[in-house]
């Protein structure tokens, strides 16, 4: 049996996992679907089919718990899933910059800050509740706004929660 002073020891292990990102843009593209939808219905909106109109709404969250589900099964307590979109800032020689402490000059230093999505077992977990309980709402608001004249536009903007 490992004790704690063991695993913190352990390495961390980081490795690049785009269906991270999916876990956002999945219900993003529902929103934008639904939401152009609605923009180019918006005469006729009680002429959509509502059954459509709720799958689409419920397939990116769904999809997103699916998703976020695998991830947490795939994860190990002493690993992380990293997906970087862009590199946002990135300096390759800092020697210029004045620090607290002395730093030797000879001595290049580089920063590089990445636009990322991180996924640790923690916020799988999170991850996992909250797609879920989202996916749920979708569902539900399906029987809930049934005859609303506003379900499109309802399910557009759900999306983006």
């Amino acid at each position: 049996m490992k004790t704690p002073v063991h695993l913190a020891t352990e390495a961390i292990q980081v490795s690049d996992q785009p269906f991270v990102s999916l876990i956002i843009l999945l219900p993003l593209c529902g929103a934008f679907i639904l939401g152009l939808w609605a923009l180019l219905n918006s005469e006729n909106p009680k002429k959509s089919s509502e059954s459509l109109i709720g799958f689409i709404g419920c397939l990116g969250p769904g999809l997103a718990c699916l998703i976020a589900l695998w991830l947490f099964f795939q994860l190990t307590p002493n690993q992380f899933f990293r997906h970087s979109l862009f590199t946002w800032i990135q300096l390759t020689d800092m020697s210029s910059f004045t620090w607290p402490a002395q730093i030797d000059e000879s001595t290049k230093q580089q920063l590089t800050v990445n636009f990322a999505f991180v996924l640790d077992p923690l916020s799988a977990i999170m991850t996992v509740m909250i797609t879920f309980v989202g996916t749920l709402i979708h569902i539900f608001s399906i029987a809930y706004m049934k005859g609303d004249k506003g379900f499109l536009r309802y399910f557009a903007y759900l999306n983006l929660f």
